[in-house]
């Protein structure tokens, strides 16, 4: 999916910018940023949007007159590619450390990471509590 596709499945469906980014689950400018071509669009993107488009048109369907289609197609949200992962700023806050260390202990090995797709790593809770457990 290039960012003229979307921008003309959003249109179509008839969603904001900012109710798209909300159905997905990702920061207001997202949407934007695709659709300027200033960000990748990720693989996933075209069948979550199968689904909203689904979710939406059901919505349509069962809706009254003078209801917001937008935000009924917002719950349930569609799962993010991190759901279940923790940023390293998340990280940082449940250890109390800074983020220089919870990225130092990434690099050394301490604490098992996953790259996400704009290089930025990822730890799940599960690699989080054994880090905790191997500290005490």
């Amino acid at each position: 999916m290039n960012k003229d596709e979307l921008k003309q499945f959003r249109e179509r469906i008839g969603l904001t910018q900012g109710g798209l980014s909300k159905a997905l689950g990702v920061a207001n400018n997202t949407v934007s940023r695709w659709e300027l071509g200033q960000r990748s669009i990720p693989e996933f993107l075209p069948l979550a949007l199968e689904t909203i488009e689904r979710r939406l048109s059901k919505v349509k369907d069962e809706s009254t007159v003078g209801s917001k289609t937008e935000n009924a197609v917002i719950a349930p949200k569609v799962p993010k590619a991190t759901d279940g992962m923790l940023s390293t700023v998340e990280v940082a806050t449940r250890l109390d450390v800074s983020r220089k260390s919870v990225n130092d202990y990434i690099i050394d090995g301490k604490l098992k990471a996953t790259k996400g797709k704009q290089g930025h790593n990822f730890v799940s809770e599960a690699d989080l509590t054994a880090f905790v457990e191997s500290r005490n």
